[in-house]
């Protein structure tokens, strides 16, 4: 085989790579971080949508309170985002 008949094959793996391996690998490195930077009382979002406030995190699971006195014990990586308190956050209604 000659170069002619690699270049096409070659050509195609390099396109495959920068378009589907290495963003897909940035993307696991961001979950792997944000993963690692959930701490208790971090605010955050799930894969599925439900917000809640971290009480508790360990190894396996993370629990989330979704609702007051309502808590859900979650899979790290369900946690989609972790949502930064803005100023109408802070107001409490009795």
């Amino acid at each position: 085989m000659d170069i002619v008949t690699l270049l096409p094959l070659l050509l195609l793996g390099a396109v495959f790579y920068f378009l589907i391996i290495r963003p897909q690998r940035n993307r696991q490195r961001q979950q792997t971080a944000l993963i690692a930077a959930v701490r208790p009382n971090a605010q955050i979002m799930t894969s599925s949508g439900i917000f809640g406030r971290v009480t508790e995190r360990d190894d396996e699971f993370v629990r989330v309170e979704i609702s007051p006195g309502v808590v859900v014990t979650l899979l790290p990586a369900a946690i989609a985002k972790i949502i930064d308190p803005g100023p109408e956050d802070f107001i409490v209604e009795e």
